[in-house]
């Protein structure tokens, strides 16, 4: 009687003279035997992958697969390669597989996969995929331990059918261990972004050239009374007046490579019918080539230092309608007088502020720059010795208060990170000897004051501690 493993050979063997296929028929007349063990020995070959079946008609004819064994592919592929007999034996493993794990070939090849390092068994769970009945084929990342150090590994395991019609179980193992620190590191930071953006007081979104919104963070949402997926509905156009629409739009537009952040000013529309004034950074976000993906925008509020320009100028009114009084007043009695108009307004303001008149004499010191600089504001009015002080306490920081004087060639040249938008002066700066020595970033911005007829009457400065705004920013970029 013929054996089961010699038949199978005869008709890979016959299968190869016809290279176009045979029907049982034909393959059953060749090899003078029966048709149902020819069904039977072609139902094994396919089942193992040797053998292929077309329908042509009622007719179904067989001819040998076009395929590369496992065996010739095992010496040229960056994977790990395992292939395990039903018994539990190793049968085929190569070169790569055995470097992964400090293995040798001809010390594995052979004997039970349960022989193999306790570290590997760990990892891999072989038996869970032996047991499985549903799944041909199953892909995982496993960890694997060993000292003090861990790798990961991309596993695939695969169901097989050997051509003697035998089961066994296939494992293509890839390192992947790089890729998953990088994807670590890149969750961590991403976590650590959120963290701050979303902890941050100042809002902060992305928009196109559009203005359609593409994310907010939950100050932004909480300004506007929306959850994140109601926000994303609207434009950020829908919350400005058209002149802060336009003004960013002419920004978005004179964005370059070369200068891809812009400043504005303006007023956002409330759910209550009120509105607040931001201090606008928007940044344009580019892709590695330099196509413009979208910007983001960071605001402050700025609604009570507009408020406070805005009573300093009705105040600065009053003080100009009472003129000849105060011109019969010495001096010192001009500037109690000042300070009594502006006193209370500015020490509204939690920022270090203060007021120099237009004969760079300080006429208002807030308990804010008290506290910077260590000075009582009794003893900074009617002096000029802001200059001296400021250059003491923040020497990094240019005095912007008196910049409104300087030509713009010496302004660009000895000044080149001072910003004007408008008729102010803006600013940023990292200050070593804040907080300890760990240093803050500050940010400061200086304005005119004028008079009823538009006179120049004095100018008012204000700095901001900006360091987790700029961490915000700096996160992003």
């Amino acid at each position: 009687m013929v054996e089961e493993g010699e038949f199978l050979n005869r008709i890979r063997g016959l299968l190869k003279i016809y290279p176009r296929g045979l029907t049982i028929s034909e393959i059953s007349q060749r090899l003078k035997c029966n048709r149902n063990s020819v069904a039977k020995y072609l139902k094994i070959l396919q089942i193992s992958g040797t053998v292929e079946m077309h329908q042509m008609g009622a007719a179904k004819v067989f001819y040998l697969s076009q395929f590369i064994p496992i065996s010739g592919l095992l010496g040229f592929t960056k994977e790990g390669i395992l292939v395990i007999a039903n018994d539990g034996k190793i049968i085929q493993v190569n070169e790569c597989f055995c470097r992964m794990f400090d293995l040798d070939v001809t010390s594995i090849i052979g004997i039970s996969y349960l022989m193999l390092p306790t570290e590997i068994l760990k990892a891999f769970h072989f038996d869970a995929y032996f047991d499985s009945d549903t799944e041909t084929e199953y892909t995982a990342v496993v960890s694997y331990n060993k000292y003090d150090w861990c790798r990961f590994f991309k596993v695939k395991y695969i169901k097989t059918v050997f051509d003697d019609g035998r089961s066994g179980l296939t494992v293509i193992v890839e390192d992947v261990t790089l890729e998953t620190e990088i994807e670590e590191r890149l969750r961590i930071s991403e976590a650590r972004y959120r963290g701050i953006v979303e902890d941050q007081t100042e809002l902060i979104c992305r928009y196109g050239y559009d203005g359609t919104l593409s994310f907010a963070n939950g100050a932004f949402c909480r300004l506007f009374q929306m959850n994140l997926n109601e926000i994303l509905q609207h434009s950020l156009f829908d919350f400005l007046k058209p002149d802060a629409a336009r003004q960013i739009i002419a920004g978005m537009r004179a964005c370059s490579l070369f200068s891809p952040v812009f400043e504005i000013e303006f007023e956002f529309h409330l759910p209550s019918g009120s509105s607040r004034w931001y201090h606008w950074v928007s940044r344009m976000l580019t892709y590695d080539y330099g196509s413009i993906l979208e910007f983001q925008g960071v605001g402050r509020d700025i609604t009570e230092r507009k408020n406070a320009e805005r009573e300093l100028l009705i105040k600065s009114q009053e003080m100009d309608s009472s003129i000849v009084p105060i011109a019969l007043l010495s001096l010192k009695e001009s500037l109690a007088f000042m300070v009594d108009q502006l006193e209370g307004t500015v020490n509204q303001m939690g920022d270090p502020t203060f007021i120099i008149s237009r004969d760079r004499i300080v006429v208002a010191w807030n308990e804010a720059m008290e506290t910077l600089t260590g000075l009582n504001k009794r003893k900074m009015i009617g002096t000029h010795k802001y200059k001296e002080l400021l250059k003491n306490t923040v020497p990094s920081l240019p005095i912007l208060v008196d910049l409104f004087d300087l030509p713009t060639k010496e302004l660009i040249q000895f000044f080149p990170q001072v910003s004007r938008v408008g008729n102010s002066f803006y600013t940023d700066a990292f200050v070593q000897t804040f907080h300890g020595e760990k240093g803050t970033y500050v940010w400061a911005k200086a304005s005119p004051i004028l008079d009823a007829s538009g006179r120049v009457i004095g100018h008012i400065q204000t700095i901001k501690d900006m360091t987790n705004w700029r961490r915000a920013i700096e996160s992003v970029a």
